[in-house]
């Protein structure tokens, strides 16, 4: 989980989608076999990670060039 997004956009996207996914069963079917503090920590490393890739400002993080006027 500790890996950065890779270059390009639709890595971005997919890299969104599997947290978005582990977020969905990670409270419901799949707890990757993690119990109590283990797994509390793990479901908010992923929250964590999915804020930072939906909050960061359009290329950073991604390999691509802020756009500046």
């Amino acid at each position: 989980m500790t890996e950065k997004v890779s270059l390009s956009s639709s890595d971005f996207q997919t890299r969104a989608l599997e947290i978005a996914s582990d977020l969905s069963s990670i409270g419901a079917l799949d707890h990757g076999g993690k119990h109590g503090e283990e797994w509390a920590r793990a479901r908010a490393a992923y929250i964590r990670e999915l804020y930072e890739i939906l909050t960061s400002p359009s290329g950073e993080d991604r390999g691509e060039p802020n756009p500046r006027p």
